[in-house]
């Protein structure tokens, strides 16, 4: 039988439980490998991983804007009806959330802690920039650095910068 037996009869059920458990305990103990040095990955953690981190995502659902110029517009980005009444942002998109600053960061190198002006005034200076360096390359771009593969866009039409196979 692979419960140890009570010696005692009648004991109650909480002490068999309890038993039951530590035995449980120390065998699992037993079977489970010890790492050679605490913190200090192994060799199949390193490798699983690095292969975690190379599982590209597939955002489902976007809704990209296209590359425009000066003057130029984006009317096929969302086709929601004019007949839906606003609805407040989720909270990780509102303005003044510091969610947003750790993507600058990774993003345009963004060196700063806040939001003041002057910091945000060199934020578009960077993206700017980086978006002339990456021309119509640009959405592609940024799904490399947010490592997705794919983004299903959510419009009536793929434009400039959204190109296939990445958008779709």
């Amino acid at each position: 039988m692979c419960i140890p037996q009570i010696e005692e009869a009648g004991a109650p059920i909480s002490a068999v439980a309890g038993l039951c458990f530590r035995w449980c305990f120390a065998v699992l103990c037993l079977l489970l490998p010890v790492p050679s040095a605490p913190g200090a990955p192994d060799a199949l953690e390193t490798r699983l991983t690095a292969a975690i981190a190379g599982i590209k995502a597939i955002d489902n659902h976007a809704h990209p804007f296209i590359l425009t110029g000066s003057g130029e517009s984006d009317p096929d980005w969302d086709q929601l009806s004019s007949e839906v009444p606003d609805f407040p942002a989720p909270s990780r998109l509102r303005p003044g959330n510091r969610e947003i600053i750790g993507a600058w960061r990774a993003l345009f190198g963004y060196a700063h802690d806040d939001m003041e002006p002057g910091h945000l005034a060199e934020l578009k200076a960077a993206r700017l920039r980086i978006m002339r360096e990456q021309g119509d390359r640009y959405p592609e771009w940024v799904l490399s650095q947010i490592g997705t593969e794919t983004t299903l866009a959510n419009r009536v039409t793929l434009g400039r910068g959204l190109n296939g196979p990445r958008f779709r």
